[in-house]
């Protein structure tokens, strides 16, 4: 698998590196700053799997560049990681064909399911997008239809849900 992460801080990324190693110790794990870097790399490497996108980069909003990826390189799955939690932008992201939406707060577990998770072809919804569901986003065209389901864990893990 190849993996881009994509954030400002180094300390985030360091992490992030660890932990998408665990998933596949054959990783190749890309690391980009800002929305410049992250378009030079893809470009250099269009074999990328995953994304893993803040929304607050320093040179763009995380938003504007999931849509620019979402419409320049399709086939590339993108899970957004961010600080940023709130319902809004957690809506936003999975309707603009984020495959997850992954809260920075949560623990490495949480985080190593998730992205698993997507790999597997699943989509990764936090509690933010759940309650009133009325406004839930749909699956991703080739998505299969959504069902819930709890995902492992310790009880203090499963504050997440999965869509598969």
């Amino acid at each position: 698998m190849k993996f881009l992460v994509v954030d400002d801080h180094e300390l985030i990324r360091e992490a992030m590196r660890g932990a998408l190693a665990e998933l596949d110790g054959d990783a190749t794990i890309l690391e980009a700053s800002d929305s410049r870097e992250t378009m030079r790399l893809i470009e250099e490497h269009p074999d990328v799997d995953l994304i893993l996108l803040d929304l607050n980069l320093p040179d763009r909003d995380g938003l504007t560049v999931l849509s620019e990826l979402r419409k320049s390189h399709p086939a590339i799955s993108v899970v957004v990681m961010s600080a940023r939690q709130d319902r809004d932008s957690v809506l936003k992201a999975l309707n603009q064909g984020a495959l997850g939406f992954i809260p920075k707060s949560v623990t490495r577990k949480v985080i190593l399911g998730a992205v698993q998770l997507v790999i597997s072809g699943g989509v990764y919804i936090p509690p933010q997008a759940l309650p009133g569901q009325e406004k839930a986003p749909s699956a991703p065209a080739g998505m299969p239809a959504a069902s819930r389901r709890e995902v492992g864990g310790s009880p203090a893990d499963r504050n997440w849900m999965a869509v598969r």
